[in-house]
């Protein structure tokens, strides 16, 4: 199976994943640093955790890409949290594992 991506695919692709940065970084100039602690933008979950969150989901996302990239399956969503796609509660119970870890 080949996993060559069209050039101009993966163009835009990085485009926008430049842009998503970009605008991520104009938000995150707008916020305090004593916000980041002290500020719940989602649940419990302050700006520091939701940009932990954000940091070790894209870690993965990268080693996934790689992954696929050499001709392998990539782990998902990491080693030891299977990802079962006929399940649907396994899959959140990965999920929910991996961003608990992340919190902690």
């Amino acid at each position: 199976m080949s996993y060559l991506v069209d050039s101009a695919i993966r163009q835009d692709t990085l485009t926008a994943i430049r842009d998503a940065d970009s605008a991520l970084d104009i938000q995150l100039n707008r916020i305090l640093y004593s916000q980041l602690d002290n500020s719940f933008v989602f649940d419990y979950w302050t700006v520091k955790d939701v940009l932990a969150h954000l940091s070790r989901w894209e870690a993965l996302e990268i080693n996934w890409i790689e992954t696929v990239a050499r001709g392998e399956s990539p782990f998902l969503y990491a080693p030891g949290y299977a990802r079962d796609a006929a399940d649907w509660c396994l899959r959140i119970t990965a999920i929910d594992t991996i961003n608990a870890k992340v919190l902690a």
